[in-house]
């Protein structure tokens, strides 16, 4: 009986303090985050911007353990699908992640697959939404590690599900958990502020589908709400442009307008990590109150809620061979 190997992919985080330096570099190495070449020099360059923003990451990351949750939720992630698909096909299918600029990187989540008897594989990543920064970067890794340890093997992709009705059915879920704890904690016109990742203005220009699908993410989940929403990114670094509104100036500019109860909701990210532990709930929580407002929350991170692992095991089973 053929087995598949599903692989979950999702760009990985610094799991020690020590780990925040090498994480960055790879990170910036990646020809599709730092594009120019030769080679040679944009490692160089890499290891110059990473030795220079480690130590101000650190403290950061210091505020919220020292170190990222993404994997161990990853992991969560992992073990919850594989239980599901279990259940609904006994021994179809094996489920492992690579993460794609730190541990654990995508060959040991090849070779763990392989050695379970997987023969072909399905990558699923944890980006709803596509991108050329993201789901195209780990898809490169992982045909490039298949390539060199399992050539023969089929595999399959999922690129993107920013509109599966079940990906955003338990988004929406969130959103209204959120707002009935603010309801609760006396908030009578909460607004929704629906915080995305940022990406370089360069990627949308040349076609990149992350922005598009981000916006239609946000019309699905807000379909029906009885609470105003609005849409920005976060998460810029650089001196480039990035694609607006930014979520700090957003969060200004609601408060100037009187807005005085707000939640956010971290959209495209599946997992609480750096930005939403840090960035939203720190950084972005302390400006909106210097700026007036009352009530500020955030809704509640997929991680490995139900409703959102049953979702992964449909993609799943939706492409079995």
């Amino acid at each position: 009986m053929s087995r598949t190997g599903v692989v979950l992919t999702n760009l990985g985080g610094p799991d020690t303090p020590e780990a925040i330096q090498p994480f960055l570099e790879n990170l910036f190495s990646d020809p599709l985050i730092l594009a120019f070449g030769p080679g040679f020099l944009r490692r160089f360059v890499a290891r110059k911007i990473a030795k220079g923003r480690a130590p101000k990451v650190a403290k950061d990351y210091a505020l919220i353990g020292g170190a990222s949750p993404l994997v161990a939720l990853t992991d969560a992630q992992a073990r919850g699908l594989a239980a599901i698909l279990e259940r609904r096909a006994p021994g179809r299918y094996a489920v492992a992640v690579a993460m794609r600029y730190w541990k654990p990187f995508t060959d040991a989540c090849v070779r763990g697959l392989l050695e379970q008897g997987c023969d072909r594989f399905l990558h699923l990543p944890l980006y709803p939404q596509e991108s050329e920064a993201t789901t195209e970067s780990s898809s490169r890794e992982l045909r490039r590690v298949l390539a060199e340890l399992a050539p023969k093997a089929p595999l399959d992709e999922v690129r993107s599900y920013h509109a599966h009705p079940g990906y955003v059915a338990a988004v929406r879920a969130t959103v209204d958990e959120g707002l009935a704890a603010l309801r609760a904690a006396g908030a009578t016109a909460p607004q929704v502020l629906f915080s995305a990742h940022g990406l370089p203005q360069r990627f949308e220009k040349k076609g990149d589908p992350y922005v598009g699908q981000i916006k239609a993410t946000r019309e699905a989940v807000a379909r029906g709400l009885d609470a105003p929403t609005t849409l920005s990114f976060q998460s810029r670094v650089g001196p480039v442009a990035w694609v607006k509104p930014y979520t700090d100036v957003t969060i200004e500019r609601l408060a100037a307008e009187g807005v005085k109860d707000l939640l956010v909701v971290p959209l495209g990210f599946v997992s609480d990590h750096f930005e939403t532990l840090f960035e939203i709930d720190r950084m972005y929580g302390d400006l909106a109150r210097e700026k007036g407002m009352v009530r500020f929350t955030r809704a509640p991170s997929l991680n490995d809620r139900p409703d959102f692992l049953e979702t992964l095991a449909d993609l799943v089973t939706e492409r079995r061979p």
